[in-house]
C-alpha cells in the first residue's frame, strides 16, 4: 500500500473512532478533534498527534501545492508510519485501557471483599 492511501485510510479510521466509539457527533473531523482533546482523561500525546492524522490524511485525500514550486506534495513513508503508530494509540486508548482498568478493579475489588473491605467505588 501506498504512503497516500495508507494516510486517507488512516483519516477515515480517525473519524470513524471518534464518531463511532467516543460519540463525537461533529461533521467535520477538525471539530470532532476540537471535541475530542476536550475529554478528560486523554493524554497530552493524542492531543498533540491526532490532529497530525487529519492533516496528513488531507495531503493524501486532497491534491496539495508547494507553495515555492508548485509541485504536488505527497505523503511521505515515514509520516504515514507515524500516523498509523497514532492510530495504534488511538485503539489503547479507547479499547484496551479501559478493559484492562475495568478487569484490575474487578480482581481487586474481589480481594477486598475476602478480607472485608468495601469495593472500589465502580463508575
Amino acid at each position: 500500500m501506498s504512503a497516500k492511501a495508507s494516510a486517507a485510510l488512516s483519516r477515515r479510521i480517525l473519524q470513524r473512532l471518534l464518531k463511532e466509539h467516543l460519540n463525537l457527533s461533529n461533521n467535520s473531523l477538525a471539530a470532532q478533534i476540537r471535541d475530542f482533546i476536550k475529554l478528560p482523561g486523554v493524554p497530552s500525546y493524542l492531543v498533540e498527534a491526532v490532529d497530525a492524522i487529519r492533516n496528513i490524511g488531507n495531503i493524501a485525500a486532497y491534491p496539495q501545492k508547494d507553495k515555492n514550486t508548485g509541485a504536488i506534495v505527497d505523503v511521505e513513508p515515514g509520516e504515514a508510519e507515524w500516523i498509523l503508530e497514532v492510530i495504534e494509540q488511538l485503539f489503547d486508548f479507547i479499547f484496551i485501557q479501559p478493559k484492562k482498568l475495568e478487569e484490575n478493579k474487578h480482581r481487586l475489588n474481589k480481594k477486598l471483599k475476602e478480607i472485608g473491605k468495601p469495593p472500589m467505588d465502580e463508575k
